[in-house]
């Protein structure tokens, strides 16, 4: 359980081109309580970064080996010469098998045209992912808010092919009837970002509605 959550990149640096990243807080095995497994399972006794979490996703859309994240993929000279390329840090890596994976990349993928990503929905395209709806803890305290929370979704598109992942978070949300939740908050605006970039990259659903 812990060498897989290790493996995945959490709480340790991803490598990614910017300073200052932060790794996160994700204590070895060792100075877990009896309850850290059942908790750390839904996010409590673990604090992730949205690199960390996104390079996660990653992995399982990469076939399951671990990519290396950069902000600059290159940059090109007037002749075409590569001036510059970034330089990674960490060796790619083998996290989880292709059949493995696959199936958890089906798993997200039902997550939003059956449970609660459905707000996540594009037409035209299959949509992979998770909400996330996580208590703030209490600062220089113990525990957590029962009312703050931090409300996510991180998703991939197109299901058949995925081509753009992306996490988005909202700290502390409101909203007048009070659902703050990852599905309500956070996916309604991951469908704005997913379905303007689709579009303005030029890339086609796979599979079409009158297909299906």
């Amino acid at each position: 359980y812990y060498n897989y959550l290790y493996k995945f990149g959490f709480g340790q640096s991803t490598g990614i081109d910017l300073p200052g990243e932060e790794i996160g807080v994700f204590n070895h095995y060792t100075q877990w309580s009896g309850s850290s497994k059942a908790t750390i399972s839904f996010g409590q006794g673990i604090s992730v970064t949205p690199i960390q979490l996104l390079r996660a996703l990653c992995t399982i859309l990469n076939d399951g080996v671990a990519p290396n994240p950069y902000i600059v993929k290159r940059i090109c000279g007037k002749n075409g010469d590569i001036d510059y390329f970034p330089k990674l840090k960490i060796a790619e890596k083998r996290v989880i098998s292709s059949e493995t994976a696959e199936a958890i990349k089906s798993m997200l993928i039902r997550v939003v045209e059956e449970g609660t990503g459905k707000n996540a929905k594009i037409e035209g395209y299959k949509v992979g992912g998770k909400t996330g709806t996580a208590q703030k803890p209490i600062e220089g305290g113990r525990g957590y808010h029962s009312g703050i929370s931090i409300t996510s979704f991180m998703g991939f598109a197109p299901g058949d092919d995925p081509a753009l992942a992306c996490i988005v978070m909202i700290d502390e949300p409101s909203a007048a009837n009070g659902h703050v939740w990852g599905s309500t908050v956070a996916a309604p605006i991951f469908k704005d970002v997913m379905s303007f970039t689709l579009e303005y990259l030029r890339i086609p659903p796979l599979t079409t509605d009158i297909e299906q």
